[in-house]
């Protein structure tokens, strides 16, 4: 008769608990089969992204021809809508001529032309006379 070694007395203990046949130890029971408790994944609830509110950079108003303010680069020449008409700015310059600004570039009496509104009767000097 054999002894029992504890490396034997431990595979029949495995045997007798775990269902597992050695082949120094007879199996003296069978093992139930063993059932899976069935797995229930757990839902996977992913966490709401929160993005940081962007915040834009203060950017400088720029000039807008026709928003009611007259701003640099705007002007009465580039932007008369805003900056109102050139006439009157002491300053003759174009397009202002003697017909559309005379507060600035005078009277167009005398510069040689006979041109509209002028006729002999307001202008004899550059019409000649009636």
């Amino acid at each position: 008769m054999r002894t029992p070694t504890a490396l034997s007395a431990l595979l029949a203990l495995s045997a007798l608990l775990f269902g597992v046949a050695s082949s120094s130890a007879p199996a003296t029971t069978l093992a139930e089969p063993s059932v899976a408790e069935p797995s229930v994944a757990e839902p996977s609830v992913a966490e709401p992204s929160v993005a940081e509110p962007s915040v834009a950079e203060p950017t400088p108003l720029q000039a807008s021809c026709g928003d009611g303010r007259c701003a640099p680069p705007e002007d009465c020449r580039s932007c008369p809508a805003d900056c109102g008409d050139c006439c009157g700015d002491r300053r003759c310059a174009p397009p202002e001529d003697c017909r559309s600004c005379p507060a600035d570039c005078g009277d167009c009496c005398g510069d040689r032309r006979c041109a509209p509104p002028e006729d002999c009767r307001s202008c004899p000097a550059d019409c000649g006379g009636c």
